[in-house]
């Protein structure tokens, strides 16, 4: 039986390869919560693939992820109250989605599948060429921490949930991947409920992340400067 309450998100783009290998995975998702494959005017085979998982969706065009996420927010508020959003690019382990649920009854507004917590893995835990995110992460993290009071281990792990009625609070202005960051930078400013379960990050199969390392390593010290300043 579904739960009417939580909507799940799948963020994709051009990424219809790795969409076929979570089949199994998705389809099991869709039996306990709405699922939207929400694409970005993909031109590969990804909506056709999605089709066969008996999933919703909706295509969001050219918006960015940040809009993309926030579009999300507000078609879906009025009809649940909690949203989970995970990509399509296979990284992200599906079979945690219970947890969700779980952190949500327990009274969580921001539930973190975390990398680095106990039990959790980073892909550079296997594959030494992405030491570098790691790294830079485990910064970040600590900074918001330091500046935010938080208690986090993962501060921009896409794999999230959010409590809806929280955005009534809460001005998303980030339109790539530093939305993740945001969001838990401002939760935490709210004093919201923020919490993280160990989850492993699996290499991606086919293609390369859109995420580049420069852009978004400049892009976080921006942000945690301009949240600092106006704290």
């Amino acid at each position: 039986m579904r739960d009417e309450k939580i909507i799940v998100c799948i963020l994709n783009k051009n990424d219809g390869k790795n969409l076929k290998t979570l089949e199994n995975k998705i389809k099991n998702v869709n039996r306990y919560y709405t699922t939207y494959l929400i694409d970005g005017n993909s031109t590969d085979d990804s909506v056709k693939i999605a089709e066969n998982f008996g999933i919703n969706i909706s295509n969001f065009g050219s918006l960015s992820r940040g809009d993309s996420i926030k579009e999300c927010i507000n078609k879906f508020k009025k009809d649940f109250e909690y949203i989970i959003f995970t990509s399509s690019d296979g990284e992200e382990n599906l079979d945690d989605i219970s947890y969700f649920k779980q952190y949500f009854l327990e009274g969580a507004d921001l539930v973190i599948g975390s990398r680095l917590k106990d039990g959790g893995k980073f892909k550079s835990d296997s594959d030494l060429k992405w030491i570098h995110r790691k790294l830079y992460l485990k910064l970040i993290t600590y900074l918001i921490n330091i500046f935010f009071n938080g208690e986090l281990t993962d501060c921009w792990n896409g794999f999230r949930g959010f409590r809806m009625k929280c955005f009534e609070n809460i001005k998303l202005t980030e339109k790539n991947y530093l939305v993740e960051a945001e969001t838990t930078i401002k939760f935490l400013k709210k004093r919201y409920v923020v919490k993280e379960f160990p989850t492993i990050e699996y290499p991606r199969k086919y293609g390369n992340s859109s995420n580049s390392v420069i852009s978004s390593g400049f892009g976080h010290l921006k942000l945690l400067l301009r949240e600092i300043i106006f704290k």
